[in-house]
């Protein structure tokens, strides 16, 4: 059914698709949108064809369906280091889960912590330039199951702490939700801030992206991240 109701399909033809009444079509909608934590089909469109194009299909392109990526950093002048907390929330959609995959962008800023859970992490190849780690579950997720993890990472700013920068993030999986936030700490804060969206590095005009600010914060959220997009907050002094 969730390709039909990502189509925007009614009750009365996806009923009649199935060969049935358009009452049991109701009730499986209704169990349908609760999964995807929305009251109604407009309100769950997105989740709904995002399912559709990676998961509704014989052979699934993906294991997982991320629910949040959530990033926030916190960048220092004094001490000259810039930490990052990411929290994911993922749900099992095909297969079972061992394990999940993320990357890192190698640059010259010397990375002093590298955990997941508080685990630290090492490489486990690269892949474009960029270095590939693994999360191992302590336990198989099962399909229909959720789990959380949080990516833990400090760069050694002092080569660049006052050049103008930035930091970036991206979805390794289909995700519902993504939320960039980043604070300035110290005596010397960023003369501006702003953001960039990136598909296939070419900088595009993303209408999905809603952008908040103040003198020495910023925060970058979309309800349509893309896996090919990058998100950028820049800086300069």
């Amino acid at each position: 059914m969730v390709p039909l109701l990502a189509r925007g399909q009614g009750r009365a033809d996806i009923a009649k698709h199935f060969g049935v009444s358009e009452e049991t079509i109701k009730k499986h909608t209704s169990n349908i949108l609760v999964k995807f934590d929305a009251v109604s089909q407009k309100d769950g469109y997105q989740d709904l064809k995002d399912y559709a194009e990676y998961y509704a299909q014989p052979n699934p392109a993906y294991k997982v369906y991320c629910h949040v990526s959530d990033l926030s950093v916190t960048f220092n002048s004094d001490t000259k280091r810039l930490r990052a907390e990411k929290k994911v929330s993922l749900e099992c959609v095909h297969e079972t889960l061992e394990r999940d995959r993320f990357t890192a962008m190698p640059g010259s800023d010397p990375l002093l912590v590298n955990k997941c859970d508080g685990v630290d992490l090492s490489p486990v190849g690269t892949n474009m330039g960029m270095e590939i780690y693994e999360k191992v579950f302590d336990s198989p997720i099962s399909v229909g199951q959720k789990t959380n993890y949080v990516l833990e990472r400090e760069f050694d700013m002092s080569n660049s702490v006052f050049s103008d920068n930035y930091y970036s993030t991206w979805t390794m999986n289909p995700t519902g939700r993504l939320i960039y936030r980043i604070q300035f700490l110290g005596a010397r804060r960023p003369k501006n801030l702003t953001y960039e969206v990136r598909a296939n590095q070419v900088a595009i005009d993303d209408q999905s992206i809603v952008w908040t600010q103040d003198a020495d914060a910023a925060q970058l959220m979309t309800m349509q991240p893309k896996l090919q997009y990058s998100y950028i907050i820049k800086w300069t002094w």
